[in-house]
């Protein structure tokens, strides 16, 4: 819910917290582990967060499906990993899978986590990284 000139405006029932690959960006963000701290609030037991909290510009990249096809190759990976500001660069799709456009596609190629000292620093790293990856789909 928004309060906005002493009005409730009602955004969403039933939210959850992010899951997957993309919660770690939280994790990087705010220096804990943010599915700790959403358990912990869930189960009504006290935490530690925002206590002394240095917040860190992360950010996570879905690498986007480039063509339909079936992948021929991944590479430069390693050179993608080696960027400053990189945390992790995870690969979902493997030599031999057959990818489609979105919505057929069931999941992501991957993800590309990174933080930085500001927010530009961190999408520049997400982007240095993922122009270092090559997909080959034929």
């Amino acid at each position: 819910m928004r309060i906005h000139d002493n009005k409730p405006y009602l955004i969403e029932i039933g939210a959850r917290a992010i899951g997957g690959v993309c919660g770690r960006a939280h994790t990087c963000c705010i220096g804990e582990n943010y599915y700790e701290i959403v358990l912990k609030n869930i189960l009504g037991e006290k935490t530690s967060f925002g206590k002394n909290l240095e917040v860190i510009p992360s950010g996570v990249m879905m690498l986007p499906v480039p063509k339909e096809g079936i992948v021929k190759d991944i590479s430069g990976l390693e050179k993608a990993k080696k960027i400053e500001g990189i945390v992790d660069v995870l690969i979902l799709t493997k030599k031999g899978d057959k990818i489609q456009a979105f919505p057929k596609q069931s999941c992501y190629l991957g993800f590309i986590i990174a933080i930085g000292k500001t927010t530009g620093d961190t999408i520049k790293a997400l982007q240095n990284s993922y122009d270092n990856i090559q997909i080959d789909i034929d």
